[in-house]
Parts: structure tokens; C-alpha cells; sequence
């Protein structure tokens, strides 16, 4: 990039005509009085990443691991507890509902290993519009206390069930063995005697990328990511440049409803309009606000992938909806 070859050059300054930039700004009294905040040391504790390798052996089979079906009835476990669906392209889901989605080497969606925030993933909220109460299909990220909560890890899918109030919600997570797609199935079912209007909202936050390059340069990922409005229920996200066989990766995003919808469909692309600021994902401004999302696309500081449907559930009567990804 262009600044990286500035950045190159004024090193060269540095050096040879002895800190030319260095001495100008410190001679304005006001930059000259902080320059003991640019006295930063190198960090001691740097990301490992060991070689696949190196870590082969380390984690013993258990009972509990080689089990065909894991069932868990809470998300607080003392460690993280998983299920991967591997094939070449890999998602991984925890028993909290998260969890992240690769193809190959790729990072398709971003994931940070921290088991004291665990706030990383796929996620679809989900909104009553006669109360405005929402929760998530799974425990994260809104962390609302169900009135039950199951989670089912088979040989080839994640299923997540919960209970809040008069709606039932069962997720299943697969991958297809053919196609590198993968699909989440959400069914709610309206345990009431009349008729609710809720709301549907994906998100996931895009990387297309390394997973090291993401955790140590963030910002590479994000200007270099593109996501766009393909019309019909989808979002496609590239990411600019190439790797060395000289292609870009693309990501589809699709939400598709069995039945009528009650509204258009609506979407946003970017992270800031949909958290909004000085929120988080437990809360963010576009399950508080009662407006739709942007649908804005293209160049944005911070993508994300996430549709919005709304539709009518009738009593007693199961509704699904469908979440797609394809790399």
C-alpha cells in the first residue's frame, strides 16, 4: 500500500539525515510535552501459533469425546465445550453458540479464543415486535437467561434448542459434504393463543482472510473486504488483492423464510450502524432501534454480514428460517 511505502521512506530519513520528522513536530511545545507516551515497549507476550505438527498427540480421547452424541443443558462449562464439522470448509460451534466458519486456510468469519468474552461467531437474533424483548438463538451474544436450554452435538451437526417465554427456538448447524456450503436451520414455534410478529436478524463479522493475519494486523482484513447487496435475500462479500495463485475470495450470504414475510427484506454491511457506539453485541442499536437496517453496501471500516426478515407466526405452528454461507 501506499502508506506502507512512506512509512519505508521516513525510515530511511531517520536514519541517514538524523530524525528530520522527529525534530519538527517535537518542536511545537504542545507534541514535545507528550513524548514520554511515545516511549512504548515491545510486548512480551507475543500470539503463538505452533505448527500443526507440534500439537498432534496433546489432547488425550476421553469418553466424553469419543461419544457419538454430547449433550449438554447450559452454557457455563467450566471449559469450552465444541463440536467441528470438518471438511474443507470447517465450522466449529460451541455450546454457547458460538463459534467460526473456514474454508481451507481462510477465515471466513472472524473468531477470537478468549473464554472470558466468547463473543465471537454466527449468530441471529431474534425480536418479539409486540414487546420489543429479543434473544439469540443460542446463549451468546445477547446472554439472556433461557427457561431451558439443550445443547446437542452429533457426529455431523450442532443442534441448539432453548425455550424464552411462549416461543420455542431449535437451531441445527450442518455442512454440506459435497458443496462448501454451510446451512443453519432455525424453527420457532408460538406456544401462545394468538398470533406474534417477530423479527429475524443475522450477523457475522467478515475476514476472508488468515486467522493470524487477522489477530495480528485487523486492519488488513478490514479495508481490504468489500461486502455488497446481491438482491433476492443475499449479501456477497470479496476481499481485495490476491493470494499467490492470483484469486480473491468471495463469501455469499443468504437468508431464505419458509412461507409468507410480512416486511422487504432489510440488511446491513456495516459494524458501527449496527452495534452503534459505546454497545455491544449483548445490546446493540439495531434490536433497540424499531427502524430497519441501512442496506448500505460497499467500502466500510468495519464489515459485517447480516439480514433482517420479519414474518407472522400463528399459534401452536412451527415457522423456519434459513441461514446460508458459501465460500
Amino acid at each position: 500500500m501506499a502508506h506502507h511505502q512512506g512509512m519505508a521512506l521516513l525510515s530511511l530519513a531517520y536514519v541517514l539525515l538524523n530524525r528530520p520528522m522527529q525534530r519538527r513536530f517535537e518542536a511545537d511545545p504542545r507534541l514535545s510535552a507528550t513524548v514520554m507516551l511515545l516511549q512504548e515497549k515491545m510486548p512480551r507476550n507475543l500470539p503463538f501459533y505452533p505448527h500443526s505438527g507440534e500439537i498432534q498427540g496433546v489432547h488425550k480421547n476421553t469418553a466424553e469425546s469419543g461419544s457419538l452424541v454430547r449433550i449438554f443443558t447450559t452454557p457455563h462449562t467450566p471449559g469450552l465445550r465444541c463440536i467441528s464439522l470438518e471438511r474443507r470448509y470447517h465450522v466449529m460451534v460451541s455450546n454457547s453458540g458460538t463459534g467460526y466458519s473456514r474454508w481451507n486456510n481462510v477465515a471466513v468469519t472472524r473468531w477470537r479464543e478468549d473464554p472470558t468474552a466468547d463473543t465471537s461467531g454466527t449468530f441471529c437474533y431474534i425480536r418479539d415486535l409486540s414487546s420489543g424483548e429479543f434473544w439469540s438463538n443460542g446463549y451468546q451474544p445477547t446472554k439472556k437467561s433461557p427457561d431451558t436450554y439443550q445443547v446437542i452435538f452429533r457426529q455431523a451437526r450442532a443442534e441448539i434448542r432453548r425455550k424464552d417465554r411462549d416461543f420455542d427456538t431449535r437451531t441445527e448447524i450442518i455442512v454440506s459434504p459435497e458443496d462448501d456450503v454451510e446451512l443453519r436451520s432455525i424453527r420457532v414455534i408460538n406456544r401462545s393463543w394468538k398470533r406474534r410478529t417477530i423479527e429475524f436478524t443475522s450477523y457475522a463479522e467478515v475476514v476472508l482472510a488468515l486467522q493470524a493475519s487477522d489477530e495480528t494486523h485487523r486492519a488488513s482484513a478490514i479495508y481490504l473486504s468489500r461486502p455488497n447487496w446481491c438482491g433476492r435475500k443475499m449479501q456477497s462479500s470479496q476481499r481485495e488483492g490476491h493470494d499467490q495463485k492470483g484469486t480473491s475470495p468471495w463469501m455469499l450470504h443468504l437468508m431464505t423464510v419458509h412461507g409468507t414475510q410480512d416486511r422487504n427484506i432489510s440488511f446491513e454491511t456495516d459494524r458501527l450502524k449496527f452495534i452503534g457506539r459505546g454497545n455491544s453485541l449483548s445490546r446493540p442499536v439495531a434490536m433497540t432501534d424499531s427502524s430497519t437496517l441501512s442496506d448500505t453496501a460497499g467500502s466500510v471500516l468495519d464489515p459485517i454480514v447480516a439480514i433482517r426478515c420479519t414474518i407472522t407466526l400463528d399459534p401452536r405452528k412451527p415457522r423456519r428460517e434459513y441461514l446460508y454461507r458459501d465460500q
